[in-house]
């Protein structure tokens, strides 16, 4: 799992600008319970 994470938030980091980032910051978040993300992390 964290493979896939670290490859969707590449996606988010690759952007130029924060409006390029909208998108797949909404498609991560909408794949991604992020809540849930860190939760299991804090363990």
């Amino acid at each position: 799992m964290r493979k896939e994470v670290a490859v969707d938030l590449k996606r988010l980091y690759a952007n130029a600008t924060a409006d390029e980032a909208e998108q797949p910051l909404a498609e991560f978040e909408a794949k991604w319970n992020t809540e849930s993300i860190r939760r299991r992390s804090a363990w």
